[in-house]
Order: C-alpha cells, then structure tokens, then sequence
C-alpha cells in the first residue's frame, strides 16, 4: 500500500483533520457527503485526463518513487473503495452488527478511461445509497473485520475522506512527476 493512502482501520468519527488533505471527516453531514461523492467523477476526470501524448500519458501513470502509486493507480484506488464502501453499507442497513471490510489492497489499474469509469459508476452507486437512508439508519453499525465498531456515518464519511486525500495525493503525485524530485543539498526528496 502506498505510504499516503488513508489507513482503511481508521474508519472512526474520532479521527480528526487529515495532516495530508486537511479534511476532518466528523464535519461531514449527510447531504454533503452525497455533493462530494456525486463530485469525484468529474474532478478526477480533471485531473486524469493529459494530452493525448507520451508526455501526458507519462505524467499519470509513471510513479513519483519507489513504493508509492502513480497518479492512476491513485484513481483506481479510489473506485476500488468507494465500492467497497457501498458494500459495506449495504450490509450495516440489511444486517443487524455484520462483519464488514473497506480495505481494498494493491489498486486494479486500468486504461485511464476504464479507471474514470469506474470512478464514476462506484461513486454514483454510493451516493445513491447515502440518498437513501434517513433518520436513524445513519446509526446502524457493523464492525470492522479489523476490530472496531463503526455506523453508517462513519463508512460514509471515510469514503469521502478517501475522494478528497487522494484528490490531493494525485496532485502531489503529477507536480513530482512532471517537476522531477525535489534536489535539497546532496539529498534527493519526494
């Protein structure tokens, strides 16, 4: 898993500001998790879609180092758990406490087209459901195969923390790319 992906334990309302997005997921509300998620697809498209050239192709798909993801394979990891986000929602709100699983391992990497696609499809599916449930269903429960318990709520909102991190992992990914490492003295940085 790349360095900078959000920990998929840390489904929790207790997590606070992200050091690397910024984003705090208790202050996610319902209605804008349902904005942000219907939002994803467009952004990334944004970001994704280069020049139809080497140049353009090189900068989303070639790593920043060794051990952390390209930009693309940022993207597929996004599609991969915002659909296993929808899943685990789907069983809180049939199931009394099941046993659910948002961890997604290694990204299924595609043309950028298919991964766009597929970010489109999973977070659209997503957010139909969160559309869907009201009042108390926010505070059905499941438990992480990890461990701890975790509401409806907490699912959603790691699942827009997840769109926003990467979103910027993604940005941070192409400028190394495109810039080349960091050069401070006679060490290199990412």
């Amino acid at each position: 898993m790349d360095p900078r992906a959000v920990d998929p334990t840390a489904v929790s309302a207790d997590a606070g500001p992200c050091p690397i997005c910024g984003l705090d997921p208790r202050t996610v509300k319902p209605p804008d998790a349902s904005a942000a998620l219907r939002s994803y697809p467009r952004r990334y498209r944004r970001l994704l879609v280069r020049v139809d050239d080497d140049e353009g192709a090189r900068v989303v798909t070639q790593r920043p180092g060794t051990g952390r993801w390209s930009a693309l394979e940022h993207g597929a990891h996004v599609a991969d758990v915002m659909g296993a986000v929808a899943k685990a929602v789907e069983q809180v709100q049939l199931h009394d406490e099941p046993s659910v699983d948002v961890g997604v391992g290694a990204p299924r990497t595609a043309a950028v087209d298919e991964v766009l696609d597929r970010i489109r499809t999973e977070c659209d599916g997503l957010a139909a459901r969160v559309d869907n449930i009201e009042g108390r269903q926010w505070q059905r429960h499941g438990w992480l195969r990890s461990g701890p318990q975790v509401s409806t709520m907490d699912l959603v909102r790691h699942a827009v923390h997840v769109g926003t991190h990467h979103r910027r992992v993604v940005e941070e990914v192409m400028a190394t790319v495109l810039l080349g490492p960091k050069r401070t003295g006679n060490r290199t940085t990412h």
